[in-house]
Order: C-alpha cells, then structure tokens, then sequence
C-alpha cells in the first residue's frame, strides 16, 4: 500500500488536541508547584502518577520549568530527610525527568515548594517499591494466574495490588504481575477493571487489537466479533496500537513510518486518550490484499444513564433503553445456553426498554410476551422462537 493511499489518513508526530492538553496540565502543575501552599499528599501523589503516566509529561515539565527559570532551585537539593542518600537519590530522580541539576542559579522562586517536592519523590522512589516488592515479593504475585466464567456467571477477584475485577458471562484472563508492570490479558468476554493506584507499576490491559494502560482508574472492555469496546467510568486510560488508525477525532501520536524491506506504511505507536465518560470502539478491518489489518476507533461521549445500563450485568441485571429487538436478543443469548431466534425480520427493530434479572431468562421471555407483542415458541429444551403475535 502507498503512502499516498487516500484511505490512509497520515498523523502528525504529535496531535494538535494531544500537545495542547499536555502543555496544559504541565502548566497547571507548575502553577501549584510555585504558589505558596505546600502540596498535599493527595496532590503529591496525583502529579507522581501524571508524571510517570507518559515521558511526554516530563518532557514537558522539564521544558516549561526552563522558561519559567525555575531550574535553579534544583541546584539546592535541600531534601528534608536530612541524609546525603536520600540527595543522592533525589537527583538521580530529577535526572531521569531530564533536568539540569547543575543548571545555573538565576532567581529563587518556588524553590520551597519544588524541594519539598524532591524529598517527596525521593521518598517515594526510594520506599514503595521496596515495601512492594523487596520485603514480600511474592504477596504481590500471589494471585497472578487464569480467571474464567461460564455462560450466565459473573465473578469478582481482588488481586493483591488491591485492584478489583469483575468478570462478565463466559469471559477468561490471564492475570501476570511482574516487577514491573501489572499486565492483564483479556482472552474473551467482558471484564471490568477497579485499578488500585500504583503509578510505578502501569496496569495494562492487552487485546490482540491493541493495549489499554492505567494507573488508578475504572474502566471496562469488552471483545466482540471484530470489535473490542472500552467504557472508561473513572479516571483516563491510554489505549496503544502498533497498527494503523483512520479516525481524524482520535487523540493520537502516530509516527508514520515505511517498513524496511516492504515499503508499507506502517504506525508503530498510535496513541489514544480516552476519560470518565466516554467510550472508543475499536474494528480492525483488512484494507488492501497486502496488509494485514487496519484500526479504526471511534471515542464517543457516553451520559451517566447510558454508562449504568452497560454495566447492569455487574448488579445483576440486563438494561435496555429502546434498543432494537435484535441487539437485546443478541445480548440475552450471551447469559444463557437457550438459542434465541426471530422468525419474522420486521420484528427485528421493535425497540426494547426494561430491566431484567440476569439469570432470569424465562422472566424476560415472558416480558416480551407480555409487553411487547410477541409470541414466544419453545422447541426443545434449548431453543426459542420469537414470532409476531397476531
């Protein structure tokens, strides 16, 4: 496939919408950081998990603190532990975020507030990894492993981060912590993620389409036939792709490369950013006889409502809200073993609303009976016809 391929939309290196929000929060975060008031814990721990989130962010801090000549202050690495160690360690920290430490004194503002800051990081840096994984290795390890439901089960598991799952209808994953990160692969189903806040240790979630990062957040994917959707409910969750992306709405930072050898244009990190409150589906569809695949996404805002009828399942229930009959039949054959058929087409976009137990497929048969005109046709013990009623 050509570069110049129409179909192929070409990225920029970086998103207008992307850089822009980046330097945003980056600017936001220097403001705190120079103002009288000391951060909080809570605000400390917020900008350890936005820093480690993305290089892009402390790229972008580094810059913006050198035009604000705020540099300085980190010549004076006054960290309150009042050991050279944790100095020492306080400097190897800020290296990593590529500032100058030995960068020459100009003016003195802020610099209370950023060297409260170092003894912060250098607490952090020095002490939560150890006490995760140095004092009790294996703890943390202890619930890695495979997780699976049958058709029409859910199931919880607390891992031992203190993150939460909860496995839909006949969905499997694998569970693989290591020392560096929290890595979930999604086998199949639906599965939703509580992430308990660990920004030194990202949580992954991988797809064959792709893979979905967190640090403390909730969200929930789902794979279907030729779709993977994520319903993001807290925080943001970072989806990357090494294939190729054609939606001009998606936040990306897409390098567009030609493969060696072949030619063929080639994404090898596609970035979207997906928050609380929206939801990005994911088709992977075969553009040319020569490459194999590629992504198409789509971010879309989801209102509370429509958010709490998705995830229904994890009370117990299916929620419809004027859904086509054929979707709602769709989706009650995922919790039941009973095959569920409509005879007649035009019954297929009779629109469906209604709250119904999970478990319960006989009671919600016997609702579109009831409510919606039709007539329900047993035959056998695992079959079901829905026909018109007249």
């Amino acid at each position: 496939m050509k570069e110049t391929d129409e179909n192929l939309i070409k990225f920029p290196d970086r998103s207008e919408a992307a850089r822009l929000l980046i330097e945003d929060e980056a600017g936001a975060w220097l403001i705190k950081l120079d103002g009288d008031e000391v951060l909080s814990a809570e605000g400390r721990a917020d900008l350890e998990e936005w820093l480690n989130r993305s290089p892009r962010h402390k790229k972008e801090l580094s810059r913006q603190a050198r035009e604000w000549e705020q540099l300085n202050v980190l010549t004076e690495l006054s960290v309150p532990l009042g050991a050279r160690e944790s100095k020492r360690n306080a400097r190897l920290f800020f290296r990593k975020l590529s500032f100058p430490v030995g960068a020459p004194r100009t003016s003195v503002g802020g610099a209370l507030a950023l060297r409260s800051l170092v003894g912060v990081f250098a607490v952090i840096a020095i002490f939560a990894v150890a006490s995760i994984y140095f004092i009790r290795p294996d703890a943390y390890l202890k619930t890695n492993g495979l997780y699976a439901t049958n058709v029409g089960q859910q199931h919880t598991v607390e891992l031992a981060d203190g993150s939460v799952i909860a496995l839909n209808t006949n969905s499997e994953i694998r569970v693989t912590y290591s020392k560096e990160f929290r890595s979930i692969r999604l086998l199949k189903g639906e599965v939703h993620f509580d992430v308990a806040k660990d920004p030194i240790h990202p949580f992954r979630v991988v797809t064959d389409d792709g893979m979905f990062v967190a640090v403390g957040t909730a969200f929930t994917v789902r794979l279907k036939k030729g779709l993977v959707d994520l319903t993001v409910t807290e925080g943001i969750v970072e989806f990357t792709s090494p294939v190729f992306l054609t939606n001009k709405s998606v936040e990306t930072q897409v390098t567009i490369i030609p493969d060696e050898g072949t030619g063929k244009v080639r994404a090898p990190d596609a970035v979207a950013l997906v928050r609380a409150g929206q939801s990005l589906a994911i088709r992977a569809e075969k553009i040319a006889a020569d490459v194999p695949e590629n992504l198409i996404t789509e971010i879309n805002d989801v209102s509370a409502i429509e958010i709490a009828r998705k995830l229904s399942w994890r009370e117990g229930y299916l929620s419809f809200g004027g859904e086509p009959l054929i979707e709602v039949v769709r989706e009650i054959n995922r919790y039941t073993d009973i095959s569920i058929e409509i005879t007649d087409p035009s019954l297929e976009s009779i629109r469906i609303g209604g709250r119904f137990p999970v478990a319960q497929t006989d009671q919600m048969l016997s609702a579109l009976e009831a409510n919606f005109g039709l007539r329900v046709t047993r035959v056998g013990a695992n079959k079901v016809l829905l026909s018109t009623s007249q």
